[in-house]
């Protein structure tokens, strides 16, 4: 996945909302779920800076799927007992860093069974065409998938936007 994860990120915490008996809690929800959904690639700034491009970015800790469970099924069990208004929260949050991993698998390099496997899985391969890394992502089918899910996620934006407006009205 190159461009959807926010979009992604928006769409399944609107779904997670509409379960959820926290609406208090609805603004910190959406702005923690769509953090969540880029949240992986903060290893961007290593990856670029003091790593200097050496290793993949997927091979960091925080594209490591077994090792964000660790985190996930201790905090989200912790607040669920609890009854924590707070669990709406972290639901959004560790469940948009587990799609963000799982859309990545599309077509990167995740390490689905590390520290026990040393290989990764990728469900398609992007060819490299270009000199540009960007262009070869641009250039392959699944980027219109991307654009297909950006695009429903407008329209739903829209959808919520005009709908909320109307109801202010009445």
């Amino acid at each position: 996945m190159f461009a959807a994860h926010t979009s992604i990120g928006y769409l399944s915490t609107k779904l997670a909302l509409k379960y959820s008996s926290h609406q208090e809690m609805r603004n910190k929800a959406y702005f923690f779920g769509v953090l969540g959904s880029v949240f992986p690639d903060i290893d961007l700034f290593w990856f670029y800076s003091l790593g200097q491009r050496a290793v993949h970015h997927h091979n960091y800790i925080t594209h490591k799927p077994l090792a964000w469970l660790l985190i996930i099924i201790p905090v989200i069990t912790y607040l669920l007992v609890k009854k924590s208004k707070w669990s709406i929260v972290a639901i959004c949050f560790f469940g948009n860093v587990m799609l963000h991993i799982i859309t990545d698998t599309i077509v990167g390099n995740i390490h689905w069974l590390w520290p026990f496997v040393k290989g990764g899985t990728t469900l398609v391969a992007v060819t490299t065409r270009h000199d540009f890394w960007v262009y070869n992502f641009l250039d392959h089918w699944t980027f219109n998938i991307e654009i297909g899910i950006i695009l429903f996620t407008l329209y739903i934006l829209i959808k919520s936007i005009s709908k909320s407006s109307i109801d202010s009205k009445i």
